[in-house]
């Protein structure tokens, strides 16, 4: 498919059975386009309070801070060397408080969607692991004192001791492991919760008897530098709608009650109707104005899901056209090093990249779509539609579409699954109202003319214009003269198999990880398969390869 894409750009896109260039626009200018926002290899960072404490490996080596990565390092508590406080209850207390939306852990563990357990993290210094004697009461007189046993408590409930050895810090063996459902996490959109990490020092020493008859020594002190708290969480799953922006495909679909049932939370967002070709630019432009102009409206809505979900990773689920706009919505957010709020650490607000791990397409015309020219030209009788979506069906153009997908590949590090579909289930070339059930195309003449129109042409453009013709713009006879386009086709040398919107091959683009065509319309190809009806949604294969697959939905 990569070799395709190449010689689309090398070679003219469209030539007619007798070597009839088709003009249209002007030839496009590469350097000149808005084709290429980025590579695949910029990164960005995060922002949150510099470390501040004294141990070797600061907590940004562990990880960088984040809704799943909690961090306390700077409170009362921290980078405090103290010995044993006989007034207090605990020695040491952290609070960690953690705004991810979580949900029920219990679902998502039986997914595997959130990890098994979670891990405490405390980096200590001068934890003496041999006792010795000491003049405890200053009577000259040496007491037997114990090994240093400081107690580790998570919510209450004692979880081990600290390591380590004098005057070192040690990290390793100060890492304590725990069933994932003594974490205390937010199970409502927006809840807060709060863990707190407890330490009684030199307890061992705490009874030992004094020569002069009292009891207790103060023997060991310690240090903490941070506690940090580490778990693994499935990211929200975004559907983005497709050509007009109208989310009722998806809403319809039961797409997110699908995803409810393992646990995973889930959004469907849209857009406005068109994307309004600026004044100083009429008609078709060579910019894709509406998958930038789409497309930003998108990363607002999702920069508003991350503050719900205090989130900055997203996995994505585009129809038709809004996989388009997506290529600009990764590739865009990259390159402006978009940062959304995650968390706290310490009471500062934590910034993340926000980044989008994987996507699953569903019959997006990555290659464009004959159908959406014609439209334009008048092949098919539909001008009310093209006054909405203009700008839309310009950009739809398949050396437009073709030229954008090549320059703006989706991440090497983002999985990608393209799954494009043919009504013809029984391959006789002709539409059923059976095979077009759910169609969104409803009327069963014009998606055979739109199936037809897909599966025999390669390409349609402006081969030519007519000589100077009277438009007359008014009851009044105000007239001019113009110049008419001819209109004319490509035949393709192969049927092109379609879903009456869009070919199996434009919905399988070059850089797609996994590619898979099913039975289906452009409509069906959202839902879940139905044994009652012929079409093989693929729903279910979405879901099975963002849990169990290469879309790779579950916690590492």
């Amino acid at each position: 498919m990569k070799a395709i894409a190449i010689l689309l750009l090398l070679t003219p896109l469209v030539t007619s059975a007798n070597s009839q260039t088709l003009e249209g626009k002007a030839p496009i200018d590469y350097k000149q386009t808005n084709f290429q926002t980025t590579s695949t290899t910029l990164s960005s960072s995060s922002q949150y309070p510099a470390h501040s404490g004294k141990s070797p490996k600061p907590f940004d080596k562990i990880r960088i801070p984040s809704g799943t990565f909690i961090v306390a390092d700077t409170g009362v508590d921290n980078d405090v060397y103290k010995y044993r406080d006989d007034t207090k209850e605990y020695d040491f207390s952290f609070e960690l408080k953690i705004d991810r939306y979580v949900g029920n852990v219990a679902l998502l563990k039986e997914n595997d969607l959130i990890s098994e357990t979670f891990k405490v993290i405390i980096p200590a210094f001068d934890v003496d692991p041999n006792g010795g004697e000491q003049d405890c009461d200053g009577d000259d007189i040496l007491e037997s004192v114990y090994p240093e046993i400081n107690q580790v408590y998570f919510n209450g409930e004692l979880i081990g001791t600290l390591q380590g050895n004098d005057n070192l810090w040690e990290l390793s063996r100060n890492t304590f492991t725990l069933p994932i459902e003594k974490l205390n996490v937010p199970t409502q959109v927006g809840e807060r919760t709060t863990n707190l990490v407890q330490i009684k020092s030199d307890t061992a020493n705490k009874d030992v008897p004094l020569s002069g008859g009292g009891v207790g020594c103060k023997v060991w002190a310690t240090e903490i530098d941070y506690v940090a708290i580490d778990f693994d969480l499935v990211d929200p799953v975004v559907f983005l709608a497709g050509l007009s922006g109208n989310q009722q495909a998806f809403v319809d679909s039961n797409f997110q009650e699908a995803l409810a049932e393992d646990g995973i939370p889930s959004d469907v967002i849209g857009h406005s109707i068109n994307a309004q070709i600026p004044f100083s630019d009429p008609g078709c432009s060579n910019t894709p104005i509406s998958f930038r102009t789409h497309a930003e409206e998108f990363k607002e809505q999702i920069k508003s899901l991350s503050i719900k979900y205090r989130t900055n990773t997203f996995n994505l689920v585009a129809h038709s056209k809004s996989g388009l706009d997506s290529r600009w919505l990764v590739n865009d957010t990259i390159i402006n090093h978009e940062l959304v709020e995650t968390g706290t650490l310490d009471g500062t607000r934590i910034k993340n990249p926000l980044k989008f791990n994987s996507i699953a397409s569903l019959g997006t015309p990555f290659e464009g779509s004959v159908a959406a020219t014609a439209m334009r030209y008048g092949r098919i009788p539909m001008g009310h539609l093209i006054i909405e979506f203009e700008t839309d069906y310009c950009d739809l153009d398949v050396g437009v579409s073709t030229i954008f997908s090549y320059f703006n590949p989706f991440p090497d590090d983002m999985n990608f699954l393209a799954i494009g579909a043919d009504i013809d289930i029984d391959n006789d070339g002709v539409i059923s109202e059976h095979e077009n059930v759910g169609n969104q195309i409803p009327f069963l003449p014009l998606s055979q003319q739109m199936y037809d129109l897909l599966k025999d042409t390669m390409y349609i453009g402006i081969s030519g214009y007519t000589d100077n013709n009277p438009y007359c713009y008014d009851p009044f006879g105000s007239c001019v003269s113009v110049k008419l386009p001819v209109i004319s086709e490509v035949i393709a040398s192969e049927p092109q198999y379609n879903d009456t919107s869009v070919t199996v091959n434009s919905a399988l683009p070059y850089d797609a990880d996994l590619k898979l065509d099913s039975d289906g319309n452009h409509g069906t190809i959202v839902l879940s398969a139905d044994p009652e009806q012929p079409q093989s949604g693929m729903q279910d294969t979405v879901k099975d390869e963002g849990i169990n697959g290469m879309l790779q939905w579950r916690t590492k």
